[in-house]
């Protein structure tokens, strides 16, 4: 994957500003990373597979478990026992105690890993961080520089046997990825804890995937396998430097800091792009300069390197009359609308939580009037407006936990960009 490199566009809502006004400019920071070719090499994978075995997990949701585990099994390439090369996998199950059925191993047997995988059945409590801990230590234990190196967790309860504060339970999580072993978790169906696993992925540097169904699980693996396998860069952080004057309002996408104040971003996933949405409030300007610094910093899988790149947006100035002249970016606006939604969201995730549905009901109400009025093609806004439309049906129809997940899980895919 060598000479894979980020490119950054900035997309403005206007491409101009004001010589004698006040501008107020909506920007998306669009990181595009390119397409690997097909005749590139990618990494080897350290995986550690985490499933839940506990007694809630008896039929379907056991049943898919057992398909999406061996899927995985079969999209690893063979390796060479000898050499010590080729993709690692490690199989942990857990219900109120740990069994690792597969130790981590170069991946060479295909069919007797799947055959211990069909033995599997859902018995017991929900241990979790212990088979968490387990299937980390499996990873761990065989850190290489070349590899990338995850653990999937999947579950579909509440953490209830062990360690279950969801603190000390995140530090665990920040901790393993501060050395390279980063955390995807899964949560299937209505019963487990969200905010436990997305803070897991989110402290992890890993994803969060939502499982409403369990004939999902396949498909949800086979996205995650190959978002692995075409990851060019880890602990992505994006520093903003708001330049002459200018002011950075707001940024939009509320992605957590690092200890430097620089936002942490997602993996960066050839193929793929991550779009930071950014508010500033622009002085007049005499003439044209830089308004924004930004430094773009991860760690590339190939080189294991910390790689850093440096941006500047700069735009023509002109006056009042002139800007009138400009038209309004439609994307960057549907953008902005989004993750206000996404904001309108959280604040009815958090009336609902102290018991105030009508509440939440009447500012999801609200969001879709914003939406309805911005001025944005409702064709445009049609996803977003068919998001509210069911979680307000959830609502009605009493379903708290299907309606608290689906909006934490919608504005978790809106911020990371992700379809």
């Amino acid at each position: 994957m060598s000479n894979v490199k980020p490119q950054v566009q900035f997309i403005c809502l206007r491409d101009a500003i004001s010589s004698d006004k006040v501008t107020n400019l909506d920007v998306v920071v669009r990181i595009t990373v390119p397409e690997i070719k097909t005749n590139q090499q990618r990494p080897p994978l350290n995986l550690g597979l985490v499933i839940d075995r506990s007694g809630s997990m008896h039929g379907d949701k056991m049943e898919y478990a057992r398909q999406a585990a061996i899927y995985a099994v079969q999209q690893l390439s063979k390796g060479d026992v000898e050499t010590v090369q080729g993709d690692r996998l490690s199989v942990t199950i857990y219900d109120d105690e740990v069994e690792v059925i597969i130790p981590s191993q170069i991946v060479t047997d295909k069919s007797n890993i799947i055959k211990r995988i069909e033995k599997i059945q859902p018995d017991g409590m929900t241990a979790l961080y212990d088979g968490w801990l387990e299937g980390a230590t499996q990873v761990s234990q065989h850190l290489q520089p070349e590899y990338l190196n995850r653990v999937i967790l999947l579950s579909d309860g509440l953490a209830n046997i062990g360690e279950t504060n969801p603190d000390v339970i995140g530090n665990s999580v920040h901790g393993l990825s501060q050395r390279g072993v980063s955390t995807t978790t899964m949560g299937i169906g209505d019963d487990f804890n969200e905010d436990l696993m997305q803070g897991m992925a989110l402290s992890g540097d890993g994803n969060y995937y939502y499982i409403q169904n369990p004939d999902q699980l396949p498909s949800i693996f086979s996205a995650e396998l190959q978002g692995i396998m075409a990851t060019i860069g880890q602990k992505v952080s994006l520093g903003i430097k708001a330049l002459s004057s200018v002011e950075l309002v707001d940024v939009f996408n509320d992605f957590e800091k690092t200890e430097f104040g620089r936002y942490k971003l997602p993996n960066l996933i050839a193929g793929n792009h991550i779009d930071v949405v950014l508010r500033l409030k622009i002085p007049a300007m005499s003439k044209s300069v830089p308004l924004l610094k930004l430094r773009l910093a991860y760690d590339d899988n190939e080189t294991q390197s910390r790689k850093v790149f440096h941006h500047q947006l700069e735009l023509p100035v002109v006056n009042s009359t002139q800007l009138n002249n400009y038209p309004f970016n439609e994307e960057v606006k549907a953008k902005v609308a989004q993750l206000m939604a996404s904001r309108a969201k959280e604040e009815a995730i958090k009336s609902l939580d102290s018991g105030d549905m009508e509440g939440s009901r009447q500012r999801l109400q609200m969001a879709k009037q914003e939406i309805m009025y911005s001025g944005i093609s409702l064709e445009m806004m049609a996803p977003e407006m068919a998001e509210m439309d069911n979680l307000l049906q959830d609502l009605e129809e009493g379903n708290r936990q299907s309606m608290r997940k689906n909006a934490q899980y919608q504005n978790y895919q809106k911020r990371r960009n992700r379809p």
